[in-house]
């Protein structure tokens, strides 16, 4: 029986069930690596969301945090460590993390280690086997930048939104001020603006998601990245990046796009911002 049998307390434990679960590993491709060849013999979808969903209930008191952290996962157990190194597990971390409004976490960088950690402050989430430690990313420089309307191409709550990236590392972009689903809030730095007098505004205003993108300042750069609403991949409206007349699209939720000055960024095919860099501080 492997690690995640111990711990994940699989849903079925009745003989039939083990004996299909073994009728299909057996039939199987055998892989030369040992430790994969455990892991196949799992349901190593379940596997991974179950350890990214107790991953985030660690991290929940953190909700709300505006400084960004990078994350280290410490992983003791060498199967679950083959299902953790893995790119599907960080897509889905990041996609959790962001569904969870933890988005210092979600937009700071994953990096996954073999081992137990050493560190004072690492948080156990699960005994002898996982453990994470978080730390602040650091910056050398920061940066001030200014996002506005182009011309008619709808409006914001503010005429112009200051990005202040020695306050904050993360700002929200989304129509309202306020969202609320599933009883949690996120609140919008851009704020479109969901209440227009202008019904040519307003029309266009309302096809921007309440939770469109993020722009991130992380290594000494302005990024953006779009939520799921804020992409077409999954169901949202678009997200653009305009550059020396070329579109970029956002395609997922998981791509950043360093933004430089000057450029423009379109939200669901309507409204227009202009990113400027305004200065610097050492």
């Amino acid at each position: 029986m492997s690690i995640f049998k111990n711990i994940f307390n699989p849903v079925s434990s009745r003989s039939e069930d083990r004996q299909t679960a073994k009728n299909e590993t057996e039939s199987r491709p055998r892989d030369n690596n040992p430790r994969q060849a455990v892991v196949l013999g799992d349901n190593v979808v379940e596997v991974r969301e179950r350890l990214a969903q107790a991953i985030v209930d660690a991290l929940l008191p953190l909700r709300g945090m505006d400084k960004m952290k990078d994350m280290t996962l410490f992983v003791a157990d060498p199967t679950l460590f083959v299902v953790a190194d893995d790119s599907r597990f960080r897509q889905l971390m990041q996609e959790q993390l962001d569904n969870h409004l933890l988005h210092s976490l979600a937009c700071g960088k994953l990096t996954v280690l073999s081992g137990t950690a050493e560190s004072a402050d690492a948080i156990t989430v699960i005994d002898h086997v996982l453990q994470l430690v978080l730390a602040a990313v650091g910056n050398q420089a920061t940066a001030l930048a200014t996002l506005s309307v182009v011309g008619r191409m709808g409006s914001m709550k503010e005429s112009t939104c200051l990005l202040d990236s020695s306050k904050k590392q993360i700002f929200h972009i989304g129509r309202g001020e306020m969202v609320k689903r599933d009883g949690k809030y996120r609140v919008n730095d851009v704020v479109v603006n969901d209440e227009e007098p202008h019904a040519d505004l307003l029309a266009m205003n309302r096809k921007v998601s309440s939770s469109q993108a993020d722009i991130l300042w992380r290594e000494g750069a302005f990024y953006i990245k779009a939520m799921a609403s804020g992409c077409r991949a999954e169901g949202g409206s678009p997200t653009k990046v305009i550059r020396d007349e070329t579109a970029m699209e956002l395609r997922d939720i998981y791509t950043l796009i360093p933004l430089q000055d000057g450029d423009y960024i379109e939200l669901g095919g309507a409204v227009m911002l202009r990113f400027d860099l305004t200065g610097g501080k050492g």
